[in-house]
């Protein structure tokens, strides 16, 4: 962890619990992720993100894609994110709400090698914390991919969709169901509808969706 984070955290739980806990305490029980490192009072509450369930993605973009890479995402990723998609921001109103969250990057077996397509879900202590991450992702998605025109932006049940057409690379789709995002980069449409489908079973259709498309042109 970055110097600050990590001083922060060690101080933190030095002042709250003293020196055991802070030195041969922290050893022999190290914070599980690096929300706790960031937000110590997780840490001090022992509180742990559960994290979202991974259905088998492998599966989920067969035929057409083969996996490429695959990671987990954490707060100090959000951190990161924030910082560069709004750098006069404070990045502070999303990571401390974060509650897991994944990225597979893959190929299309019909495309150039360097053409590659990313999936990346999070899960949020909130609706409202949910939204606020895709809108800030979908605020710097324009700038990504060189388009003139922000998405267009879709509702239903509460939830919200982003989508774009990007042309050769394919579809750019960010949307919300209750405390989960879900985005989706450089796949196909019937590849996004199956990961949309498995990913967010909840979610509700966000009425004419073909009229929520923006084309790179």
């Amino acid at each position: 962890m970055p110097y600050t984070f990590g001083l922060d955290f060690v101080r933190t739980v030095l002042t709250k619990k003293g020196t055991s806990a802070a030195y041969p305490g922290m050893l022999e029980h190290p914070p599980v992720d690096t929300l706790q490192v960031m937000e110590p009072e997780t840490y001090l509450a022992n509180k742990v993100v559960d994290p979202p369930t991974i259905p088998d993605l492998n599966k989920l973009i067969a035929p057409d894609y083969d996996r490429y890479d695959f990671g987990g995402m954490g707060a100090f990723d959000i951190f990161l994110l924030a910082r560069q998609y709004a750098p006069k921001g404070d990045a502070k109103e999303y990571y401390p709400h974060w509650r897991g969250g994944y990225y597979l990057a893959a190929h299309a077996k019909s495309a150039p090698k360097d053409q590659i397509a990313l999936l990346f879900f999070s899960r949020w202590d909130s609706a409202a914390a949910a939204k606020a991450f895709a809108l800030l992702y979908s605020a710097y998605t324009p700038t990504r991919y060189h388009l003139k025109d922000a998405g267009m932006l879709g509702s239903g049940g509460g939830d919200l969709r982003f989508q774009w057409d990007v042309g050769p690379q394919g579809q750019v789709v960010i949307q919300t169901s209750g405390n989960d995002v879900l985005v989706l980069e450089g796949f196909d449409a019937d590849t996004i509808e199956r990961l949309r489908a498995a990913l967010l079973p909840d979610s509700q259709p966000t009425g004419d969706e073909s009229a929520n498309t923006l084309h790179n042109r």
